[in-house]
């Protein structure tokens, strides 16, 4: 009889971390030194470097540059996604918003609208200052496209409106003819439409990487406010052991195909904040430093900004510093054992 060829084994991508299969026994087990210098390097590795960050800072500048050409100066363009989380790894999209009306008396008067005061004046991008604006709570929107406010009204922009807006800034976009900024793809038929750009940076490589812009159109500064909550928390650990766990975390979900939505699976998001549930409610047993233990967001001012109209992307969570590997692994080896007992 004829034996079946030998199926060659799959090779592993160079630099993959042990983070798939049961998880904990991948990351537990063996030293915990050495365990924590794999992860350091991995997310040396991953990382977005200085030269990535000022060319997003430079896409975002020629963004908002073209947006008040078209809409006027009282249109913004405010970050959202993983970079206004300062969770951005080195190939993540820049997610934008491009909201109409920012003036500060319109931001007043909606707030009035819904209760409580709002103070005037630019907004700043660190939750713990005077000039923080809006509550971050449940029901709180404005991140990945969901509506914001308490009536859910206060974010939401008309389809017609929306694509009308994103087929100028595309037409403008492909008029110019630069290679800086070019027109990827228009999907203006889905729910929430979206103009695709493709960014250089300012860098004349043809064969650097680019940058992904995903463009969309928000009613209000409020938009991203989730994703700015997330920052202010995990500002709250000056070791930096909390955003390297939600960024392994997160990496681990892709690299196990969880996030592929339109399969069912979940959002990235939706892991980093599972991520910081657990920094949140963590068992007195296991030895964390005690600023890893991240506190609820009322602990906070209860407060998140406004959108930032004029803030960079260069504003990320770093990497833990050397002494916190062995930490690092060991809480990461705790979340998959906390995710195995208490998730279903």
């Amino acid at each position: 009889p004829r034996q079946r060829p030998r199926q060659r084994p799959r090779k592993r991508p160079l630099q993959q971390p042990q983070l798939g299969g049961s998880g904990a026994s991948h990351v537990g087990g063996g030293n915990a030194d050495s365990s924590g210098t794999e992860l350091a390097r991995f997310l040396a590795d991953v990382l977005p470097g200085g030269e990535r960050l000022a060319a997003v800072d430079i896409c975002l500048e020629h963004v908002r540059l073209l947006v008040r050409q078209l809409c006027g100066d009282t249109a913004a363009v405010v970050v959202q996604g993983s970079y206004a989380q300062g969770l951005a790894l080195r190939g993540s999209d820049l997610d934008v918003a491009v909201i109409l009306d920012a003036r500060p008396d319109q931001r007043q008067s909606q707030r009035g609208r819904r209760g409580g005061h709002m103070p005037r004046g630019r907004s700043r991008s660190l939750s713990n200052e005077p000039d923080d604006s809006e509550v971050c709570g449940v029901g709180t929107g404005g991140c990945d496209g969901d509506e914001a406010g308490g009536d859910g009204k206060a974010d939401v922009v008309e389809k017609k409106r929306a694509v009308a807006l994103l087929r100028r800034l595309a037409d403008a976009i492909a008029g110019l003819g630069s290679n800086d900024l070019r027109v990827a793809l228009r999907i203006f038929s889905a729910s929430v439409p979206v103009l695709r750009l493709h960014g250089s940076g300012g860098d004349a490589d043809s064969n650097a990487a680019k940058i992904v812009i995903d463009v969309s159109v928000g009613g209000s500064l409020t938009r991203g406010a989730c994703d700015r909550c997330v920052h202010a928390l995990l500002r709250q650990d000056p070791s930096g052991v909390a955003p390297a766990l939600c960024r392994l975390v997160k990496i681990w979900a892709k690299r196990r195909q969880l996030t592929h939505t339109l399969r069912g699976g979940f959002s990235s998001f939706s892991f980093v904040l599972l991520a910081i549930f657990f920094l949140q409610n963590m068992p007195r047993s296991l030895a964390a430093p005690p600023s890893v233990k991240l506190p609820p967001h009322e602990a906070l001012s209860r407060k998140v900004t406004l959108g930032g109209t004029e803030g960079s992307c260069s504003r990320q969570h770093d990497a833990p510093a050397d002494r916190s590997e062995a930490r690092l692994a060991s809480l990461l080896r705790d979340f998959f054992s906390w995710a195995v007992e208490k998730l279903p």
